[in-house]
């Protein structure tokens, strides 16, 4: 495990160290694992031997505090440099001394930064204005930008709930929601010390998908109090967050008693929780003795989860000892090593992509091998393209070679994609590469010249390989040149695949910039112009289906018996679905009057759930009114889904009544299944008395048997 560790005074260790660094260093790692970097703050110095800023007074520490008002941006810019707890301790020494105005000026010039080391400073800087001034810090927080927002809260709230967590708390419920879920980190662990219990009811606040707080929390609690972290655990009920807190406790508990906490996890009653619980004692134990972890999963796993047991040992292991990892690795049987190749050791191994391509050329072909092929030439590739192409090329299967060869020119085309673009290029016509290739390769440099991307794939041949690089320039090129668009629809003769690029084309323009995405269909050819504006109709159906439903009889009354219905068809159902959460039974007739059969059949679909629901006396009297036809038919297909449970009987003639054979079959099939467990005499008279005939019969009474 890397360890930082930071000399600093008892009272300021929450301040300087959890605002940003909680918020933004201690999150999740690899498949939902706690970061290996932690902080360690050690305050086994004397303190007279530390000033003011929790650092000693010796050659090379800062400067005294007359000098710290006179510190530029500039200055500050070049702290933030080296390793983080320094970093840390330099910056809040810098500014110790600066007033509450000073501490302003200073954000709003932060702001102007382009640097990429401006949130780290400013994280400090809260926090020293939150010292000071925390009334300023917070009417700041309300009029600032929604991003800076978050970061205000997370990094001031953490900080002051260590000197006065009762205004913290405060605080914290005035905030909306999504700003009060991106400060909790930061405050749970600043309360969790002297206030466990109110930290754990923030606790419960963290998102089903949030990860990070609960392994931190229950880490710290463990490492002072197991039994309070246990029975806090015992009032977690989603699993995933349970799982989280329970690795945490392991984690802390190993740290101090590793037999105790191995006692502990093996009396867990829930199988699943005592194999992700024996993962992260595994791994705790595996970073100081290795050997003895690998002793400890042969011994103490279940033969199911050895070899995902000896692969997390193995994964730690890497992660301290790389080239007595890889020793004990190539000990293992061809079957074992496939086994024990689990994500974690891809991750690990991919960080050293020299390595671990050299372990690859007597890796037995399985998942493992190309997993660990895909990350390793990603990595490789992006410090050393010629060293990963050479080791492609070297690759002595056809079959393998063409794999990698793949991989590489993916990886490749993400930091230069006209050099992966001339390397499948040499491919020879029995080597060809998958199509998917070449439109990674195109999407990756339509973002950077797509007119550029648009002269290398239309050179493509065979078809196949031009079709795919051309599709993932239709976005980008009509969002920077329609015109250059317009001419690339002209050179493809499948009329099929003319439809999806400008489909594809106004979905693209349409997410961003709806004008746009009109003027696009101004340069469009008549006859394809539906396609586009189908694309911009569903768009305005999700926001406002009355204004969308306006557009469509626009469109269909403007080019009448030139209109291609069928690309409207998704337009309409969404329309429908929209507007039946608002008004359903206005959405249900609107769908029910639109001029093209297939197109009303759909919406139709789409509307009449949400009226059956709400009112389906009114719904099915409506129903019994329409012409039959696929209209009626989609109708009553509805209607009986609602009803076959709660009245089989009245769904059996609502089903009996469809005009399609195919669909009336399924749907009393349906509803006679439903039937036959409640009443099967009586579903056996309706089959028998429904005048079918003697095939659609005798169906039926099989499915009865």
């Amino acid at each position: 495990m890397e360890k930082v560790f930071v000399y600093t005074a008892p009272g300021i260790v929450v301040g300087m160290l959890l605002g940003y660094f909680v918020g933004q260093h201690v999150g999740l790692g690899r498949q939902g694992e706690v970061s290996r970097t932690t902080i360690e703050v050690r305050s086994d110095r004397h303190p007279d031997q530390l000033n003011q800023h929790g650092t000693t007074d010796k050659e090379g520490d800062h400067e005294s505090d007359s000098t710290t008002d006179s510190v530029s941006l500039d200055d500050l810019l070049a702290l933030a440099d080296g390793p983080y707890s320094r970093m840390v301790l330099d910056l809040h020494g810098a500014i110790q001394s600066k007033s509450a105005e000073q501490l302003s000026a200073l954000v709003r010039e932060l702001e102007g930064s382009t640097s990429n080391k401006r949130y780290q400073i400013l994280s400090v800087v809260f926090q020293r204005w939150v010292e000071v001034d925390p009334d300023g810090v917070f009417a700041y927080a309300a009029t600032a930008s929604s991003r800076q927002r978050h970061h205000v809260y997370s990094s001031a709230l953490a900080h002051l709930a260590g000197s006065d967590p009762d205004r913290a708390l405060r605080e914290f419920d005035k905030l909306e929601p999504h700003v009060r879920t991106n400060s909790i980190h930061g405050l749970v662990m600043a309360l969790a010390e002297q206030r466990p219990d109110e930290a754990f009811k923030i606790l419960s606040q963290v998102p089903k998908n949030w990860g990070g707080a609960h392994g931190q929390f229950f880490q710290s609690i463990c490492e002072k109090n197991p039994a309070q972290a246990l029975s806090y655990l015992q009032k977690i009920e989603r699993p995933g967050k349970r799982r989280e807190a329970l690795q945490g406790i392991v984690r802390a508990w190993t740290e101090d008693d590793p037999q105790a906490a191995l006692a502990m996890l093996k009396q867990l009653p829930n199988a699943l929780e005592r194999t992700q619980a024996m993962q992260s004692y595994l791994q705790t134990i595996a970073i100081k003795d290795p050997e003895r972890a690998l002793e400890i999963a042969e011994t103490e796993s279940s033969s199911g989860n050895r070899s995902e047991a000896i692969g997390t040992v193995i994964s730690a292991w890497f992660y301290e000892e790389p080239d007595a990892a890889l020793r004990h690795f190539k000990t293992l049987s061809p079957i074992m090593q496939n086994r024990v190749g689990s994500d974690h050791l891809v991750w690990e191994l991919s960080r050293h992509p020299e390595r671990a391509l050299d372990l690859l050329k007597d890796l037995p072909k399985g998942e493992f091998h190309d997993s660990l092929l895909e990350g390793s030439l990603a990595n490789l590739t992006d410090h050393s393209p010629e060293k990963a192409k050479a080791f492609v090329g070297a690759i002595d299967d056809p079959k393998e070679r063409k794999t990698a060869a793949e991989k590489f020119a993916g990886s490749l085309s993400d930091r230069d994609p006209s050099a992966a673009a001339s390397y499948v290029k040499n491919f020879k016509s029995e080597d060809l590469l998958s199509a998917d290739v070449f439109r990674t390769i195109s999407q990756n440099w339509a973002q950077r010249d797509p007119l550029q991307a648009l002269e290398w794939a239309s050179s493509l041949d065979p078809s196949d390989q031009r079709a795919s690089a051309l599709q993932a320039l239709v976005g980008p090129l009509a969002e920077r040149d329609p015109q250059s668009l317009v001419k690339l629809l002209r050179t493809e003769s499948n009329e099929e695949s003319q439809k999806k690029w400008i489909a594809s084309a106004t979905e693209h323009l349409v997410r961003a910039d709806s004008e746009s995405a009109e003027r696009l269909v101004e340069f469009l050819p008549e006859q394809h112009r539906a396609v586009a504006m189908g694309k911009i109709i569903q768009h305005v159906a999700s926001q406002d289906p009355k204004a969308a439903a306006g557009q469509l009889k626009n469109l269909i009354e403007g080019l009448g018996e030139d209109l291609d219905m069928s690309s409207l068809i998704d337009s309409s159902r969404t329309i429908a679905s929209s507007w039946s959460r608002l008004e359903p039974e206005n959405a249900t007739r609107w769908a029910a009057n639109l001029p093209d059969e297939k197109t009303r059949e759909k919406a139709v679909e789409s509307a009449i759930g949400k009226w059956i629901e709400d009112d389906s006396l009114a719904a099915s009297e409506w129903i019994s009114e329409l012409d039959a036809g696929a209209t009626r038919d989609a109708a009553v297909g509805k209607l009986v889904l609602d009803v076959r449970n709660e009245d089989p009987e009245a769904g059996f003639a609502w089903a009996a009544s469809i005009s399609d054979d195919e669909a009336r079959a399924n749907n009393l099939k349906w509803v006679i299944n439903t039937w036959k467990s409640k009443d099967k005499e009586a579903a056996t008279d309706a089959v028998v008395n429904g005048g079918f005939s003697e095939d659609v019969t005798q169906k039926l009474l099989k499915e009865l048997e």
